[in-house]
């Protein structure tokens, strides 16, 4: 189930947490699923403290992948962190261009060159990896899911969807919940 999870948010192509131990944060998260399948009394403060653990784990991680930013040209770094923080706006390029203080030539050159994509194509990866985790963490329609991570028409983001993970929106949550059934 681990591994389905991992794989679900993409975590080999683009972890948020560069620098968190997978070992330590797989133990973690494997006490808090065992914990979550028993009913002995004290389980809900044994699954907190799992939790804290982790979250600790991922602070820690955190604190250590800003040194990481360091490795993205200074030019960039506004830029990318305003598309972490609001993937769901509408961006052009010469927006994320004009907080670089550059010209949208010269920004996407240096995006592309950074991160090995256009700043577009890493938005709409960004927005895809964002829906995998509301299509199988809630009840919401695809079609509010496709508002929630920045699509206008739900019918582009299902095309989208599909053409980053090879299923449709609706599949994509099907495989993922009849999977955690398993």
């Amino acid at each position: 189930m681990l591994d389905k999870m991992c794989r679900m948010l993409s975590v080999e192509d683009g972890p948020v947490f560069l620098d968190a131990d997978a070992k330590k944060t797989k133990e973690c998260y494997r006490e808090i699923f065992d914990l979550m399948q028993g009913d002995a009394p004290e389980a809900p403060a044994l699954i907190h403290a799992a939790v804290a653990r982790l979250v600790a784990l991922v602070f820690c991680a955190r604190l250590r992948s800003a040194e990481t930013v360091e490795s993205i040209p200074l030019t960039l770094r506004r830029p990318v962190e305003w598309m972490r923080l609001f993937y769901f706006e509408n961006v052009r390029v010469s927006s994320l261009a004009a907080m670089a203080g550059v010209s949208s030539g010269h920004f996407t050159r240096l995006f592309k060159s950074t991160f090995g994509t256009s700043p577009i194509d890493w938005l709409r990866r960004e927005r895809i990896s964002q829906a995998k985790r509301r299509l199988v963490g809630s009840q919401s329609s695809i079609k509010e899911i496709a508002e929630q991570v920045g699509y206008a028409d739900r019918f582009f983001f299902s095309k989208d969807f599909k053409r980053h993970t090879g299923l449709s929106p609706s599949e994509f949550r099907e495989r993922e919940s009849s999977a955690s059934v398993r």
